[in-house]
Order: C-alpha cells, then sequence, then structure tokens
C-alpha cells in the first residue's frame, strides 16, 4: 500500500538554482553577437528533474548500491565478474528505475517511488504556495470581441493592471494567510573573479537564503518505507548547497494539502497553475487569456559518443511559471490538455481547475 512523506530539506547555507541562462555565453548571446552575461540571479525553485536526481541519488547512496571508483561513483553493471547476477545493479533498477527524465516521453522511475509533487515552502508546520497571479485582481469583460485561435472569443482586461508594474511573488495557505516573497527570501549578492579567464572572469551572482526557520518541501508518494532518509545532508543548485532532508511519515497527498487555496472569480472558469507547466498546441488553443510567466528551460543529458558518455544540455522547452492563471470557456478540455502523466509524476504540469463563481 502506497503511503505520502514530505520531504523537507533545510538549508545549511545560501542557495542558488540556476535557470537556463548562467554567466557563460549561449546560443542566444551568440546569435546577437554579444558575450556572456555578468549577472546572474538564482531561480525561486530548482528544477523538478533537479530535486527527482537527487532524491535518486540519495536513495541509492543511502541503500549503499553505489560503487565507489576513481572516476566518480557508479551503478554496477549487470553482471557480476564471475557471471552471477549483480545484486546492486537490480536493487537500483527496482528503488530508482533506469529512465532518464524527459519531456517529451514516459521514463522509468522503478517500483517504489510513485511520484513527486511540486517544491514548496514549509514553516513551523504551515505551508505556502504561489499565489495565483490574478489574486489581486477582478477580471472584466469587455463589451468587444476578439479572435482567438480563428475563433471569437470574450475579451477579458482587468480594471487598473499596468504590465509594466510587476506585483511581487506572494505565498499563501490554505487558511488565507499570505506573505511576501521578501518576507520568506533574502538575496545574497557576491562579485567575484575568474583568474585564467578572460571572456566571463569577471561576474556578479545573486543567491538567496531564508529569513527565518523556513524549509524547501515536497510530497513524496512511495510504495516502500523512506524513514531511513530522514536526517541525511544532501546537495542540491549550481553551487552543490547543502540542505539537511528531513522525513515526515504518514503525511497527506499534494491534492490535500492544496485543496481550497485559490479562490473562484466571478463569471470565468480558470486553471492556476501549481508547478512549472508545459503547453501542448491543444492546451493553448483552449485558453482564451493568460496571466503569468513562461521561462525557457533545459535539462542535462547523456549522449553515446564513440569513446565515452557525455553530458549535454537539451533542446530549450518553455514553460508556465507556477502562479501563471489560464482562463478557458472549457475547463474540461484544457485540463484533459494538461494531463501527461510521465510529468506529472515528478511535479511538472500540476495544476488546480477552479469552476466560476457567482
Amino acid at each position: 500500500m502506497s503511503k505520502h512523506y514530505l520531504i523537507k530539506l533545510k538549508p545549511l547555507e545560501p542557495f542558488f538554482f540556476g535557470g537556463e541562462y548562467t554567466f557563460g555565453r549561449d546560443d542566444t548571446r551568440i546569435e546577437k553577437n554579444e558575450t556572456s552575461r555578468y549577472f546572474a540571479k538564482s531561480e525561486l525553485f530548482p528544477q523538478q528533474s533537479a530535486v527527482l536526481g537527487m532524491l535518486r541519488k540519495t536513495i541509492l547512496n543511502k541503500k549503499n548500491i553505489l560503487t565507489l571508483h576513481k572516476k566518480g561513483e557508479w551503478i554496477d553493471g549487470r553482471k557480476n565478474e564471475d557471471g552471477t547476477d549483480s545484486k546492486n545493479h537490480k536493487e537500483a533498477n527496482r528503488w530508482v528505475g533506469r529512465g532518464r527524465f524527459s519531456y517529451e516521453r514516459d521514463f522509468d522511475m522503478g517500483e517504489v517511488i510513485e511520484s513527486i509533487s511540486p517544491l514548496f515552502i514549509t514553516k513551523a508546520d504551515t505551508n505556502y504556495f504561489v499565489a495565483a497571479k490574478d489574486s489581486n485582481y477582478i477580471p472584466e469583460v469587455s463589451p468587444y470581441k476578439v479572435m482567438f485561435n480563428d475563433k471569437e472569443a470574450p475579451l477579458i482586461y482587468f480594471e487598473g493592471y499596468e504590465a509594466k508594474k510587476e506585483d511581487e511573488t506572494t505565498f499563501i495557505t490554505q487558511k488565507g494567510e499570505s506573505l511576501k516573497l521578501s518576507e520568506i527570501y533574502k538575496p545574497i549578492q557576491t562579485v567575484g573573479i575568474k583568474k585564467m579567464q578572460k571572456e566571463d572572469g569577471f561576474f556578479l551572482k545573486e543567491s538567496y537564503s531564508f529569513q527565518n526557520e523556513e524549509h524547501f518541501a515536497f510530497v513524496v508518494k512511495s510504495r516502500e518505507n523512506l524513514d531511513f532518509l530522514n536526517k541525511t545532508l544532501v546537495a542540491l543548485g549550481a553551487d552543490q548547497s547543502a540542505f539537511m532532508m528531513e522525513v515526515v511519515p504518514e503525511y497527506e497527498s499534494f491534492e490535500k494539502i492544496t485543496e481550497g487555496i485559490f479562490t473562484p472569480k466571478k463569471a470565468f472558469d480558470r486553471i492556476v497553475l501549481l508547478s512549472e507547466t508545459l503547453l501542448t498546441h491543444e492546451a493553448y488553443e483552449l485558453c482564451n487569456f493568460i496571466v503569468g510567466k513562461r521561462k525557457s528551460m533545459r535539462h542535462l543529458t547523456q549522449q553515446q559518443d564513440k569513446k565515452k558518455k557525455k553530458t549535454h544540455k537539451s533542446k530549450r522547452y518553455y514553460l508556465f511559471w507556477r502562479g501563471t492563471v489560464l482562463y478557458t470557456q472549457n475547463k474540461d478540455a484544457l485540463s484533459k490538455a494538461l494531463q501527461i502523466p510521465y510529468l506529472q509524476k515528478v511535479g511538472i504540469n500540476r495544476y488546480q481547475t477552479i469552476a466560476k463563481g457567482e
């Protein structure tokens, strides 16, 4: 029988979560004949693929499945030198699977972990989630119509909204409490010089720490006991920052702890994103209005060259950020279009459907 576990990550030092762009010269800079970036700002959360990778490696370490070699840690092959089946290889496949994360296809996560939720913030047993981007506005319908995806659609607008005046990210609880970003995150700027590197030798980096006793957290649905992960030191982020992992057993599901956190809006059906979300072409066509942010993302992947495996970046994907709101006239069809099971099991494409209010 599957159980839910709350995994808490307590930062032991400032953390930096990189996005697609950091300091190096990337393809977007080359196209514009520009050089490296000299300022990089941490994302608020790491990518879910990084959380999954951290969890998998921690499980393998705690189960003593990884074998230490001169060039790092490895999972033993299928067969031992004497031809017998490798116990480590079999156990690794059972606990974490063999598949690599992908935005485009399903992958094997093993027989133990069924799913992980999106990351959120927890403090003193209270959970905080990114608020809907339209939480401070009342949507109105113009008497005029617009053509959207070759179809006539209502013209929705927010009275007093200014696109150039970006509101600060807000976090909310099930009880209706809220905290601003500045009440949770504390920015820390550092200036550095990389010797022997002329192109990106000078840089300014903005990392984060938490203001008080906040933790990152996510819910894991598992077929086996995960108590052995409690009080484990783990590394996460571009700087491999240290976090203390804590495990709370017998926890509620992610759906339960996010139930009812978004309020209905008069006359409109909405879908609010609880995680980074990849919209298909079909999903785009079902949206009448979108309020939120879209960011480009990549993940690390391995390709087999002639002599050895090399790590590369995947192609670029555009995902809508948590808190983004999708207005629609067909919430059931849009909800179905967002349901991509192999992404949802790693905490991507998680959302909440809110029927219109009176």
